[in-house]
């Protein structure tokens, strides 16, 4: 809606309703515990969501966000900063990105219906106000920065704790605040089609990887311990990078001008020579090696004329809005585009990592969440005194 104290209202009612959810297994203290620490990220975002709303109605004289919207641009930068700070900081704690996402990972105790309703909807909210508020974001570099930082840092640790999970709930918990950091970094390059999009596609698949998920373990496919995969990663990248030219002309994509789209395009790149580095790993179908061989033109042609569609969706909502520049724009496309790299990078050589004493750390840090739950777990749980684990939390120790 387009009514400020409708989407203030929405917002305290979606908060109330999630920290519910999570603790609908009233009887687990797991559940419990969870739902307490969602309650104190979700009154951090109402307190920032209501001070932007606010902000929006002084500074635009006006209760419609559209109506503010349009004042944006008459706006001088130190009007338009706390707001679009104060937006970007709600989008981060209602998106569960680091350090407000453990709520998430310890959600998986609610039943499998609700974790699917949490991952696949609702932990979007923060990407979709991101989205509609696109036309002030895209005016302030200290947003792109924040919200770039936020991502990338989501991104490298929900990746890295979501490969050594054993549980298939758990892993999906910690994919979704990676994706989700995704998300926001593509908000913080203007690349909100993409968001938008990604948006949409995380929600499909992981609303049905929830679904199916029960309570059984994680298989993971075994990764030879030889250079094929890094080998095929680099050779799926390089082959992409030839055909993007081709790519860019059949679909008008034109990223050079823009630093979030020309990252994009990386992004795009890369995931190609992921899809090669895949295939080594297991068994393939002929048909499915075809696939593989056209997939350095289809998926940029693909992705390029997703983006483009999806653009001209948001044309009529936005309007034109300016091409981010300057230093900032290139340090906020600079951050998510290392940190996905160095991730590729990582995956395709953990074979050849395993002997080593460095990844044995890593491993142990990351299956623990980097132990980032001992201290927001006594911040949220010294609110009031935990309850007791009952007999199903025992056994799942």
């Amino acid at each position: 809606g387009s009514s400020l104290p409708l989407l203030a209202a929405g917002g305290i009612l979606l908060g109330v309703s999630v920290t519910a959810l999570v603790g609908f297994e009233d009887r687990s203290a797991q559940a419990v515990l969870a739902s307490r620490r969602h309650a104190l990220v979700a009154r951090i975002s109402d307190a920032c969501l209501v001070g932007a709303v606010t902000l929006m109605a002084w500074r635009g004289r006006t209760l419609d966000l559209a109506g503010f919207l349009q004042v944006v641009p008459d706006l001088s930068e130190g009007e338009r900063l706390p707001i679009a700070l104060l937006v970007s900081l709600a989008a981060i704690t209602r998106s569960a990105q680091v350090p407000f996402h453990l709520w998430l990972p310890a959600s998986s105790e609610a039943p499998t219906p609700v974790s699917a309703l949490l991952h696949a909807g609702i932990v979007n909210a923060g990407g979709l106000l991101l989205i509609r508020t696109a036309p002030l974001i895209v005016r302030v570099p200290e947003a792109w920065i924040m919200l770039s930082a936020a991502g990338s840092l989501a991104m490298a640790v929900g990746m890295l704790a979501a490969w050594q999970q054993w549980r298939v709930k758990h892993a999906l918990a910690w994919s979704t605040i990676a994706q989700m950091g995704f998300m926001i970094a593509q908000c913080a390059v203007a690349a909100f089609p993409a968001a938008l999009l990604h948006m949409l596609g995380h929600g499909s698949y992981k609303a049905l990887a929830f679904l199916g998920s029960g309570e059984r373990q994680r298989s993971a496919p075994a990764v030879p311990r030889r250079w094929t995969v890094m080998v095929a990663l680099c050779a799926g990248t390089a082959v992409a990078v030839m055909c993007m030219p081709l790519a860019a002309r059949l679909t008008g994509f034109d990223p050079p001008p823009a630093p979030g789209e020309l990252a994009l395009s990386a992004v795009v790149v890369l995931s190609v020579g992921q899809i090669w580095g895949s295939l080594v790993c297991r068994r393939t179908s002929p048909a499915m090696l075809t696939l593989a061989l056209f997939a350095p033109a289809l998926v940029p042609m693909v992705c390029f004329t997703m983006y483009r569609g999806i653009g001209d969706l948001l044309t009529p909502v936005h309007g034109e809005l300016p091409v981010p520049a300057g230093t900032a724009a290139w340090v906020a496309a600079a951050m998510p585009l290392t940190v996905l790299l160095s991730l590729s990078l990582l995956h395709a050589s953990r074979g050849l990592l395993e002997s080593s004493q460095a990844w044995r750390w890593l491993r142990v840090q990351s299956r623990e969440g980097f132990h980032g739950e001992v201290l927001a777990g006594r911040l949220a749980d010294s609110i009031r005194n935990p309850p007791k684990p009952d007999r199903r939390d025992l056994i799942h120790a």
